[in-house]
């Protein structure tokens, strides 16, 4: 629920890459930015898709909302999330729905 470091926020990405086989195809839409001289924050509907290592094809929408600082000139990632809907009823991510 919370990295510390480069390393630790690498290494999801890195088990996902690992995941799949052959490219990755990474969809950013509905982009939203609003900032300020030191502050910024983004979101979008974002999908990634390609094959798994075990032939199943998948495709995934996400929420994406990033938060930025800017320090000493330069533009930090400060807190991002990624998200999916959930069915409340039976507490499952509804990663199959696409956005409208």
């Amino acid at each position: 629920m919370q990295h510390v470091g480069i390393a630790a926020y690498r290494r999801p990405w890195e088990e996902t890459f690992a995941s799949f086989e052959g490219r990755i195809g990474y969809q950013v839409s509905d982009l939203h930015i609003t900032a300020t001289d030191e502050v910024a924050f983004s979101h979008s509907l974002n999908q990634m898709r390609g094959t798994t290592k075990g032939g199943q094809t998948t495709s995934v929408w996400v929420r994406w909302t990033a938060c930025f600082r800017k320090l000493d000139g330069r533009w930090l990632v400060t807190h991002e999330q990624v998200s999916v809907p959930i069915d409340l009823e039976s507490s499952r991510a509804l990663v199959g729905l696409e956005p409208t």
